[in-house]
C-alpha cells in the first residue's frame, strides 16, 4: 500500500458514499480500463478532475488509485475518471502520456453523458502519475486543447537526475529504483520527451 492511500484510508467515509463504475475508453495503441467515480449525493454537473495512479512508470493499477479517487469525489464534490494508462516496458514512452491525452479528449467528449462541466476540468495524480498529470497539462497546451482549471501533482516524478546526497544510503537506494524506473520507460527519443522529463521546469 502507498504512503498516500496510507494517509487517506482513515478519512474515508462509508464505501457507499461514492458510486463507481468500470469502463473501457479509447488508448493511443490500444482501449484501456478506466474507472470513473461520482458523489452519491450529488445528481447534477460536475466539475471533472482526471486520476493518473503511482507506480514509476512500470506498475500500479486503478485499484491502486482506488483511495485517493474515492476521496477526491467524496470531498470535491467532482467526478473523477481514473486511468489504467500503459505501462513499460511492454508499452514504452510515449504511450502513457498519449494515453492520458486520450483520456482527456474522451472525458470531453462524453461530458454531457456523464454530467461533467466541460469547461471545468482538472488533472491529478501521484508519483509517475504526477508526471502524466504535468505532461499531459503540456501535449493538451501544445495541441490547443480546452484549458485545464487546475493541476494536482503529489510526490510527482519530475525530474530524471534524481540528485540525491550520497550520505543518505535510504535515498541513494530509492534513487537507483527511480533511474532504472526511467530507463525503462523512456527507451528511445521522441519529441514529447522535454514534455515528460522536463515537466517540472515549466510555469
Amino acid at each position: 500500500m502507498s504512503a498516500l492511500n496510507t494517509f487517506l484510508r482513515p478519512l474515508q467515509n462509508a464505501a457507499n458514499a461514492v458510486q463507481v463504475e468500470n469502463l473501457v475508453i479509447p488508448g493511443f495503441i490500444e482501449p484501456m480500463m478506466a474507472r470513473l467515480y461520482r458523489p452519491a449525493h450529488e445528481a447534477g454537473t460536475l466539475p471533472g478532475v482526471l486520476y493518473f495512479h503511482g507506480g514509476g512508470f512500470v506498475g500500479g493499477s486503478l485499484d491502486d488509485a482506488d483511495i485517493p479517487a474515492r476521496f477526491i469525489a467524496e470531498h470535491a464534490s467532482v467526478v473523477v475518471l481514473s486511468v489504467a494508462y500503459s505501462l513499460a516496458p511492454a508499452r514504452p514512452f510515449p504511450a502513457a502520456p498519449e494515453d492520458a491525452y486520450a483520456a482527456s479528449m474522451w472525458l470531453l467528449e462524453n461530458s454531457k453523458r456523464l454530467k461533467v462541466d466541460a469547461e471545468r476540468l482538472a488533472v491529478a495524480g501521484d508519483d509517475a502519475g504526477g508526471n502524466l498529470a504535468a505532461a499531459m497539462a503540456l501535449i493538451a497546451r501544445d495541441r490547443n486543447a480546452p484549458d485545464l482549471l487546475a493541476q494536482v501533482l503529489i510526490g510527482p516524478m519530475l525530474n530524471a537526475c534524481v540528485r540525491i546526497s550520497p550520505r543518505k544510503p535510504v535515498r541513494i537506494v530509492i534513487r537507483n529504483i527511480y533511474r532504472v524506473r526511467w530507463n525503462v520507460c523512456i527507451r528511445m527519443p521522441h519529441r514529447w520527451s522535454r514534455a515528460v522529463c522536463a515537466a517540472c521546469r515549466q510555469r
